[in-house]
């Protein structure tokens, strides 16, 4: 979950001008047909189409308030803002107390091979997990609390609290304080589990203290905070009661951020040891050992062996899918060393053992495990996720075509998950699952005509998943979700009716049962989610028991069965989604042999016990909601933050103050940045305003400002520039790509002044336009953006009284993957033109040299001075190479310094001008390289350290040798 403080800072600190950080952030959209209306502790911002969910969010934030502010002995003193969306397909909710933002809530409910997959009420758990976060982390005492004058609503010191203390607070009161939650869910046993039966819990390549305050690399990826986070949180109360997490928030609140939360632990500690989140990481794993040993030690024994792996570890493969003759898996792929992926991979290419099976990619995209094959293997159908517009991230089916290597598109804004191939009665259909607000469905469509049905509509709150048709594609068998924790399975038939209900699901019936499979013999294979256990089971419909298949310290997911087997086949070839401590892994077994051993052990498994306690929260009537009334973004346009401006030097001195601004749903923001300049002693500022409205983004700016100032002794000269800027632009985003077309207009003025004479020059505008496209893409062990093309064309048109001029730069840059894995070489191809500079002009030359100003259309040349070259036309070309030397994601203890990975780079820069006289240049060249460190500062900001050396080649034209070093967030 998403923290608004790294844009805040980079806003700070990289020039004050607006930015959306909040809609753009988390892509809400500026045009839903806002209402808002209050309760007593809570404003809620709403599309008008999801009243009902406004009226039972209501309802379920004044009960979390109740509970959290008794919990944590803190209530604010406020009414926190609350944003309701439903522009996503993934589950999410986002809380920060900048600039009292408040919660935005996703309305949409997670699928079960989530780790937030268990719960018991889906908008309950949420707002349960987010208020919590709000309550501990909006709290600010001392210092804190007078910083609020001088500063606004910037600084909070829990704010700064690494991710594994927030989220763990959080999880520990989804977990306490509603009837299911993450901290007692079977995905934190199973990661629990298999750590300890594989002996890598708190080891050094799996989940070790100092690995937990950054990016963790491998699985589970960004859950390893929530998962070790709430761990400690439950040792802490296990040692120091159960109001320890409040009043480790309270101390925490007046506290310097980052580098005490030690000795905030040791403060309220009931003994006073030099108690530390370290210990309580080792001590939870320890009690965690001891607690699980009878279930380990029968697993042991008794259990079932790992499956046969044909995908690597630390990746996670959900999704696996058997092709109708067995020899062909596919599976959705995540992992940090590349981006989501489909693969389809080869089981009969000779792979040792517990190898990755030799696989190619389909495309990149970020999938829902339903994989579906046509009956004969030409065809594989699947759902992926993509932007529907700026604002909307929906899934929709997708068919790629094995013999041309081709994908079509089958839907659009249907919002697909989970398809399943049906081949009969009649037209083949895919069958899938869609979810709109608190509502979800069971759909087909008809892959001749294209029709979309609805077989069935689940009662509002409920939540459907994972749909499997029967071989002769009568029935189809799904999971549903209620509002108690555990899912039960039924099956209806395909032209749509009454579903049935089969087993699984509720306190009665004892587990949930998830992931069906129907095998040739018409049992039905499933997962069954049992004493912190994803079991792999079968139920028989003639007997209607269910048999324990196999039970390993791993969990079986999305079992498959190769749809081609007959009925008489001895021993029937199945491929699961196993999960492990250290990865989700694409694997083979035998369902037939693996149930006959287990069911042969002499014992049956362990039930745990579990150590939570619950307090079940109570039924609360939710509240009429009969105030609504229209969004209003003038309502909240008051200034969130501000800050004070002292610049103190010989020759100029500087004071003032900035302030920054926007509206709940960040359709406008403001920045205002103002001073007294003592150069030309009156005041000087800075105003910009960012809007979005419907798919466009307009940016609107005004400046005086000093650009350039001399001074000789008493004497002053200066130029004051008094500019205004608009930028329009109409992004197309894409997950993996983006095109933003962009019009650019600029009225500017330069008077020089000073102690001998005053002039006037006359005003420049600049009209122009940017094409901009981006695939690089980049991944969590990438030393910088390892692949894909970045293109941008830009022009200007340039006005001065009389004078005019045009200038454009086209700029290419390929990146292209090279050895060792990670390394890349990036080529830079710059074309810059002008054909007709005018000296009344300045920037309608192109300037070549240095870093160069990309933003006045002129290219870079290292090694040799910025702007040093001034020509009509310029060709430079940069070729860089790459390559990481040391993966390290670790921290320091507790200490807010998490290092990445290092490695240096090489370079070769090479230039020909057309220079402004018409004659052309000698080859320009220049060699260099330097060191890259990626880090991350304060827990949450990533922070790349570049050192570079260039050499200039050609001396006699300023060629130099330059060090720099820098800083880019």
């Amino acid at each position: 979950m998403k923290t608004i403080l790294l844009t805040v800072l980079t806003i700070l600190l990289g020039g004050l001008e607006a930015r959306a950080f909040v809609g753009d952030s988390i892509f809400l959209p500026p045009h839903a047909g806002y209402l808002t209306t209050e309760t007593s502790h809570f404003v809620l911002i709403y599309p008008e189409a999801y009243t009902r969910e406004a009226r039972e969010s209501a309802g379920f934030l004044e009960e979390a308030y109740a509970i959290l502010t008794k919990a944590f002995q803190y209530a604010p003193g406020h009414k926190c803002k609350i944003i309701l969306t439903d522009n996503s397909d993934f589950a999410n909710g986002l809380t920060s107390t900048i600039g009292l933002q408040g919660i935005v809530l996703y309305l949409i409910a997670p699928d079960p091979y989530t780790s937030v997959g268990e719960y018991d009420h889906w908008l309950r758990s949420l707002i349960v997990h987010e208020y919590a976060h709000y309550v501990t982390l909006e709290q600010r005492r001392g210092v804190f609390e007078f910083l609020k004058y001088p500063f606004g609503n910037l600084f909070f010191a829990n704010q700064f609290w690494p991710t594994w203390i927030s989220e763990g607070m959080a999880v520990y009161a989804e977990s306490v304080f509603t009837g299911q939650g993450r901290g007692h869910g079977t995905y934190y046993s199973t990661i629990t589990r298999d750590g300890l039966a594989r002996g890598t819990l708190n080891e050094d390549h799996f989940l070790e203290f100092n690995q937990l305050s950054g990016s963790y690399p491998d699985f589970p990826f960004g859950e390893a905070a929530y998962f070790a986070g709430y761990a400690m949180i439950d040792e802490m109360i296990n040692r120091h009661g159960a109001n320890s997490p409040a009043r480790f928030a309270e101390e925490s609140s007046w506290r310097l951020p980052w580098f005490f939360n030690n000795g905030t632990l040791e403060n309220i500690s009931r003994d006073h040891n030099a108690e530390t989140f370290q210990s309580l990481w080792s001590l939870w794993v320890l009690r965690a050992k001891k607690d699980l040993a009878p279930e380990l030690a029968w697993l042991k024994a008794h259990g079932s062996a790992d499956p046969a792996f044909v995908t690597e570890q630390g990746a996670a493969a959900i999704g696996t899918r058997l092709s109708p003759d067995g020899t062909r898996l596919a599976y959705s792929l995540t992992s940090g060393h590349e981006a989501h992926a489909i693969y389809i991979a080869d089981l009969t290419a000779p792979h040792a053992p517990n190898e990755p099976a030799p696989a190619h990619k389909i495309e990149d995209a970020i999938a829902n495990p339903g994989l579906a094959w046509n009956e004969d293997g030409t065809r594989l159908y699947y759902s992926k996720t993509d932007y529907t517009g700026p604002y909307s991230l929906y899934s929709d089916l997708f068919a790629y075509d094995v013999a041309r290597g081709s994908v079509t598109r089958l839907t659009t804004g249907e919002r697909a998950k989970d398809p399943d191939y049906c081949a009969g009665p009649g037209e083949a259909r895919l069958v899938y699952t869609t979810q709109t607000g608190q509502s979800s469905e069971l759909r087909t469509l008809a892959l001749g005509s294209g029709k979309i049905s609805t077989i069935y509509r689940a009662p509002l709150d409920h939540h459907i998943s994972n749909p499997r048709c029967t071989a002769d594609g009568r029935r189809v068998y799904f999971a549903e979700h209620s509002t108690t924790p555990l899912e039960a399975m039924y099956s209806v038939a395909i032209e749509g009716g009454k579903p049935v209900y089969l087993f699984g699901g509720g306190a009665q019936a004892g587990f949930g049962a998830l992931f069906p499979e129907p095998a040739a013999d018409g049992s039905l294979y499933f997962t069954r989610v049992l004493d912190g256990y994803y079991d792999l089971a079968r139920w028989s419909p003639a007997s209607k028991q269910v048999r324990l298949v196999a039970r390993s310290s791993g969990g079986y997911w999305l079992p498959s069965l190769s749809r081609g087997q007959s009925k008489t086949q001895a021993s029937a070839k199945m491929s699961v989604s196993f999960v492990t401590s250290t990865g989700i892994r694409a694997a083979l077994l035998d369902p037939e042999k693996m149930e006959a051993a287990i069911n042969a052990s002499p014992s049956r498994p362990p039930r745990p016990t579990s150590e939570i306690t619950h307090q079940s929260p109570k039924e609360t009537p939710a509240p009429e909601i009969t105030n609504s009334h229209g969004y209003n973004l003038l309502s909240s346009l008051a200034p969130r933050f501000w800050s004070p401006y002292i610049l103190l030097a010989d020759a100029q001195s500087q004071i003032g103050a900035s302030l920054l601004g926007w509206d709940d749903t960040d359709q406008l923001e403001y920045t205002l940045f103002a001073w007294y300049d003592s150069l030309p002693r009156k005041p000087e500022g800075i105003f910009s305003t960012f809007h979005r409205f419907g798919s466009f983004k307009l940016n609107l700016g005004a400046a005086s400002q000093i650009s350039a100032f001399a001074t000789s002794g008493n004497l002053r000269e200066y130029n004051e520039e008094r500019k205004f800027t608009a930028v329009l632009q109409r992004p197309f985003p894409g997950i993996f790509s983006s095109f933003t077309p962009s019009l650019v207009a600029e009225w500017g003025r330069i008077t020089r002044d000073g102690d001998f004479s005053r002039r006037v020059f006359s005003p420049d505008q600049r009209l122009g336009a940017n094409l901009s496209f981006n695939s690089q893409k980049r991944f969590t062990y990438s030393l910088t953006r390892e692949t894909g093309v970045f293109l941008d064309l830009a022009g200007r048109r340039l006005y001065s009284g009389p004078f005019h001029a045009w200038k454009g730069m086209a700029t290419v840059n390929p990146l292209i993957p090279f050895f060792p894995r990670h390394a890349n070489i990036s080529l830079n191809a710059y074309y810059a033109v002008s054909p007709n500079p005018d000296g009344n002009l300045p920037i309608s030359v192109v300037r070549v040299g240095g870093a160069g100003t990309t933003s006045d259309l002129d290219p870079p040349l290292r090694g040799y001075p910025l702007g040093n070259f001034e020509a009509r036309r310029a060709a430079v070309l940069q070729a860089e190479y790459r390559v990481p030397v040391a993966q390290i994601f670790r921290g320091l203890e507790t200490w807010p310094l998490f290092f990445n990975n290092l490695g240096p780079y090489a370079f070769y820069d090479g230039a020909k001008l057309q220079l402004t006289t018409g004659d052309n240049s000698p080859w320009l060249a220049s060699v260099g390289g330097g060191l890259l460190l990626n880090t991350e500062v304060g827990f949450t900001i990533p922070v790349q350290i570049r050192l570079e050396f260039a050499h200039g080649l050609n001396r006699g034209l300023n060629g130099q040798n330059a060090f720099s070093a820098g800083i880019r967030f």
